[in-house]
């Protein structure tokens, strides 16, 4: 009934799971006709539902892959619009760096201090 053991049936995913289940209620049918009855339904049933999950999880996945690499064009394009932005804004201010940067954010983000649990205060640390 089980010629890998049970483990192995359970370690099964999707469309061979669901073979294996329909293996084991042909021999299941054969050798316990009384048991075939009360569980034949529930595990075809519970064996389509895996099969279905599963289709439903890689179709999930394929279009988290597809959004993720949208994402990273749109940050490329992102990226050159800046650079483009930059190179319009140095023509028009020229030798005025400081003047350009100031249209953009920072590209270093400022670390929060640590917290050590003294008040805060508006004097300088000696």
């Amino acid at each position: 009934m089980f010629p890998g053991g049970l483990s192995a049936l359970v370690a099964m995913r999707g469309s061979e799971q669901n073979e294996a289940v329909g293996t084991v209620v042909k021999v299941l049918d054969k050798r316990a006709p009384d048991l075939a009855k009360s569980y034949v339904k529930e595990l075809s049933r519970l064996s389509k539902i895996a099969v279905d999950a599963e289709t439903a999880w890689k179709k999930a996945e394929t279009s988290a892959s597809a959004v993720f690499g949208e994402e990273v064009l749109a940050r490329l394009e992102l990226v050159r619009q800046l650079q483009k932005n930059e190179g319009a804004l140095t023509t028009l201010f020229p030798g005025q760096r400081r003047r350009v940067r100031s249209f953009f954010r920072p590209t270093r983000r400022r670390v929060a201090a640590a917290d050590d649990g003294s008040p805060e205060s508006d004097k300088p640390e000696e």
